[in-house]
């Protein structure tokens, strides 16, 4: 789960918008697998638009952990 959470995390500040109130909340980001088990990003709702009126085309993750560590990098591509 922290994981993910990590994944939210670097998706949104990849978005390079405000937080919830003036642009996404973590609820609109989901961190999910495509069929070889890769990390995609979905946005929804807040998050969708925020994205969308910032000109981002696409988001990429990439994520890695330990049992003690979690990372994570996403991209933007506007």
């Amino acid at each position: 789960f922290a994981v993910r959470w990590i994944a939210k995390e670097a998706v949104f500040k990849s978005l390079g918008v405000e937080g919830k109130g003036a642009g996404a909340g973590m609820k609109d980001i989901e961190i999910g697998s495509d069929e070889t088990g890769a990390p995609i990003v979905t946005l929804h709702g807040d998050a969708k638009a925020a994205a969308t009126k910032a000109g981002v085309k696409s988001v990429n993750v990439s994520i890695s952990h330990s049992e003690t560590q979690a990372v994570a990098v996403a991209v933007a591509q506007f």
